[in-house]
């Protein structure tokens, strides 16, 4: 893909909050993001580098909050601070 170098260049400022994944993980995400940025670029607003940057910045940084919440829950849920209801609600039980 030819906008490769910059997904990198955004993607490895992250590196410390991979949590188990590894760089590629994140490039993938990053190449999505500079397709949704394609889809709405518009030439009159700048260089398509700047437009894309903040996409992609984003769309990494949504991908590493659902990935520290998805682990977040389960570290409750091994110390048994997190209890489910059989209608996937969750609530959590305080000591």
């Amino acid at each position: 893909m030819e906008h490769d170098a910059l997904v990198y260049k955004v993607a490895k400022k992250f590196r410390q909050h991979l949590h188990g994944y590894d760089l590629e993980d994140l490039m993938q995400e990053g190449r999505l993001a500079v397709i949704r940025a394609q889809e709405t670029y518009c030439p009159e607003k700048g260089s398509f580098v700047n437009w894309a940057y903040p996409i992609i910045q984003n769309a990494i940084m949504r991908m590493l909050h659902i990935v520290c919440r998805v682990f977040w829950v389960k570290c409750l849920q091994m110390q048994g601070l997190l209890t489910q209801f059989p209608l996937g609600e969750t609530v959590q039980i305080y000591n």
